[in-house]
């Protein structure tokens, strides 16, 4: 009866950790449902349709927002009053003096920050700059929202983990890429060949009866 209590609190914890969470992913995803369809097509009579790959994609970005905005502001509680370090890198030298709290720290903020260069990544942008924007602005708002609401301190360390991340998912995409054109031209070469082989054989059969 005691392991069933304490399943029944195990259970009951992760729900009132996972119900916030959910429930702004669904307000985000919500906003976005209702701005395209109420607002954009039905009020400004938009002709623009939603592709698929788009709407994924958008939907994908809103919750990852959203769960970033859960773990990273809404989670905490307001107990850093303007609190800030502008010092670079100073996580990873408190970690190489023993700080083993750090290291977990600086891994949290690089894999957080991996699906978002992914996605930016997925999304074709032909611009450099508007990549480089997206990427170093969205971090930085982060910090900003924790600073300015006392959930979090400005942390230059954080900022330059998230770039780090963002360069990572860009990198795994980009090498994602580089295999799928790869497979996709040895299928083209393999059918070519395959098409071309009965007339192959002709001429090597005429050639050997001569």
């Amino acid at each position: 009866m005691l392991k069933m209590t304490q399943f029944q609190r195990n259970i009951e914890g992760l729900f009132s950790h996972l119900f916030p969470l959910v429930s702004i992913i669904a307000i985000c995803v919500g906003i976005f449902v209702v701005g395209y369809w109420f607002l954009y097509k039905k009020l400004c009579k938009g002709k623009k349709t939603l592709k698929l790959p788009s709407f994924l994609w958008w939907t994908g970005l809103l919750v990852y927002t959203g769960a970033v905005l859960y773990v990273a502001v809404c989670s905490r509680p307001p107990s850093y009053v303007w609190q800030w370090n502008l010092i670079p890198f100073l996580s990873v030298f408190e970690w190489i003096l023993g700080e083993s709290e750090q290291f977990f720290l600086i891994i949290y903020n690089i894999l957080m920050w991996i699906p978002f260069g992914m996605l930016i990544q997925y999304r074709y942008i032909s611009s450099i700059r508007k990549k480089a924007l997206l990427l170093c602005v969205f971090p930085l708002c982060l910090e900003l929202i924790q600073f300015l609401t006392h959930r979090g301190i400005f942390d230059i360390d954080d900022y330059l983990m998230a770039l780090l991340g963002e360069g990572i998912g860009l990198g795994a995409m980009q090498i994602f890429y580089c295999i799928k054109r790869r497979c996709s031209l040895k299928k083209k070469l393999a059918k070519r060949v395959d098409g071309k082989f009965p007339l192959i054989l002709c001429v090597f059969n005429i050639a050997k009866c001569r």
